[in-house]
């Protein structure tokens, strides 16, 4: 990617709109949550400076990414000026909106704080597993699951190796322990 925008005339939108995306993504995952989707809560975890980068973020996303405002960053990160061109006898108004580009310190800020975190969204995620695998031991959920994998058409083969990790022996209701990682 570094070596294609370094071509682009317009390297710093691409950068800028990656950026943006970024933090969108970020704060939709620890911070929104919705009818459809969940969030992480992992500001209970992070460490000052964690907390000190995530509000940053949040802030950014809220007011100065999602709604065009100041966000309190100390460099505007989006400013919006309106002035009055006068000459002679004649005026007219002209606004101005100023958006920052693309900060490279600011971008590996944010690297580093999603390697920080990493860690943390590993955590809520091996605890959502394990209640993921508490309600698949419940029978009557194990009973109803076979038949959802089957109405989105997952491929035999595939089926085959996840009935033994759902519903144990084909003659016992018992769900083994899923995998970490397959």
């Amino acid at each position: 990617m570094r070596l294609h925008l370094a071509r682009e005339p317009n390297a710093d939108l691409v950068k800028m709109s990656l950026i943006h995306s970024a933090i969108m993504a970020y704060d939709r995952a620890l911070e929104r949550s919705s009818k459809v989707r969940g969030k992480l809560s992992l500001t209970g975890r992070m460490a000052p400076v964690q907390l000190e980068m995530h509000g940053l973020l949040d802030r950014l996303r809220n007011e100065a990414i999602g709604h065009h405002g100041y966000a309190g960053t100390r460099k505007p990160w989006s400013e919006d000026l309106a002035l009055i061109v006068i000459s002679g006898q004649t005026w007219q108004p002209l606004s101005i909106a100023k958006r920052q580009m693309f900060d490279r310190n600011f971008a590996r800020a944010f690297l580093l704080h999603l390697q920080g975190t990493e860690a943390l969204a590993g955590d809520v995620t091996k605890s959502r597993t394990a209640d993921l695998q508490a309600a698949l031991n419940e029978p009557e959920i194990a009973e109803q699951f076979w038949p959802i994998l089957t109405r989105f058409e997952v491929p035999i083969d595939v089926r085959e190796r996840l009935r033994p990790l759902l519903y144990g022996p084909r003659t016992g209701k018992t769900v083994h322990q899923l995998p970490d990682h397959d």
